[in-house]
């Protein structure tokens, strides 16, 4: 058994960590509506992407830093859409 760690994975496992829970604030969003829930999910999604960046440039093509990335631009992307929708709530 390979007990061995490759480089990038610990980047790649953050970067999936970091998605969940940016999608998990999304959630929670459903049922409390408050802005700090979308900002959270903003920028734990953004540092998620930004560590599957560093797991692709240390040499790591495995399954997690792909889905680190999905996850986290999912996250990302809801999280400004639910931003943007408050703020312009609260705007006008």
């Amino acid at each position: 058994m390979d007990n061995q760690s490759h480089p990038g994975e610990g980047p790649a496992i953050a970067s999936l960590i970091l998605g969940i829970i940016a999608c998990l604030s999304v959630f929670v969003y459903l049922f409390s509506a408050q802005l700090y829930t979308g900002v959270i999910a903003v920028i734990t999604g953004f540092v998620g992407i930004v560590m599957e960046n560093a797991a692709k440039n240390s040499g790591y093509s495995g399954g997690l830093r792909i889905a680190g990335a999905v996850v986290s631009w999912v996250g990302a992307a809801i999280g400004a859409a639910i931003c943007g929708k408050l703020l312009f709530i609260m705007l006008f």
